[in-house]
């Protein structure tokens, strides 16, 4: 398979089909698409291990999503997102005893591309630690197990780095050779022992991120110095692993349409 993205980035890999058995039931489901990436742009050619399908299915999708594909053989249309340290584990079929259903939010699923084949979500407002509780700005994201970057209007982004609870974070420019332009980015201390929290107002409730979630987007400029996993542009909005770590999820496909359940970490 060769997956592009818009950014011009490429994951090369595999597509397969096999029986895999999730959940506490012990039943094995037959017929589950996936895919294994081995390789992709921009990493420094390393090779790497991952398994996608966990997008949505729609009608120009050739494979189904791996939930797609069994979600017939399961005992409830559901799957649960928990992030235990950095171990992503998904429970498909069963809602992952960590998690209270009483103290789920639930909004409807956002599509935020045409086909929508992404999992979205509406954040109504946000408030850095120490600041204000803003709801004049509201946008939609992906929400996106395969990145640990989140990306947010940059008014947010801003909001955050410019927090008297930031002090560390600075704007960076490189000085590199002609005829190669300056890398230019945010940068904060990678040992930074207090960085501030930040609150969305998602699905009716609120989702408090840690500010030590935040740190540890690679090395770059002077030493010591990280790019924050928190960064801002104009449209394209995301949730990384950074910010979905610190929430309990429910994705319920159920026959009233695709929903998804919040609740804090």
């Amino acid at each position: 398979m060769d997956i592009g993205y818009s950014t011009g980035f490429h994951i090369d890999g595999h597509f397969g089909q096999s029986s895999a058995a999730f959940g506490t039931s012990g039943h094995t489901y037959s017929g589950a698409d996936f895919g294994v990436a081995y390789e992709m742009d921009n990493t420094n050619e390393k090779l790497f291990d991952g398994v996608l399908g966990l997008g949505r299915s729609t009608d120009i999708v050739t494979h189904l999503s791996i939930f797609a594909s069994i979600k017939q053989q399961l005992p409830r249309p559901v799957f649960s997102l928990v992030t235990n340290n950095n171990d992503l584990v998904v429970d498909f079929g069963e809602v992952n005893s960590q998690i209270d259903e009483s103290k789920l939010h639930y909004a409807a699923q956002v599509d935020t591309s045409d086909p929508a084949i992404f999992y979205g979500a509406h954040v109504s407002g946000y408030q850095v630690q120490g600041g204000e509780h803003d709801t004049s700005i509201g946008w939609d994201g992906v929400l996106d197990t395969g990145s640990v970057f989140t990306y947010v209007p940059r008014s947010v982004l801003t909001a955050w780095l410019t927090s008297p609870s930031n002090p560390t974070a600075r704007y960076y420019c490189d000085n590199p050779t002609p005829p190669a332009s300056p890398y230019c980015s945010w940068i904060i201390d990678c040992n930074a022992a207090t960085l501030p929290d930040i609150c969305f107002d998602i699905a009716g409730t609120s989702i408090n991120v840690k500010g030590e979630y935040l740190v540890g987007g690679g090395t770059v400029g002077p030493p010591g110095s990280c790019i924050p996993l928190l960064q801002g542009q104009d449209q394209g909005y995301l949730f990384g692993i950074s910010v979905l770590r610190s929430a309990f999820l429910v994705f319920d496909e159920g026959d009233a349409g695709t929903k998804i359940g919040w609740a804090q970490r």
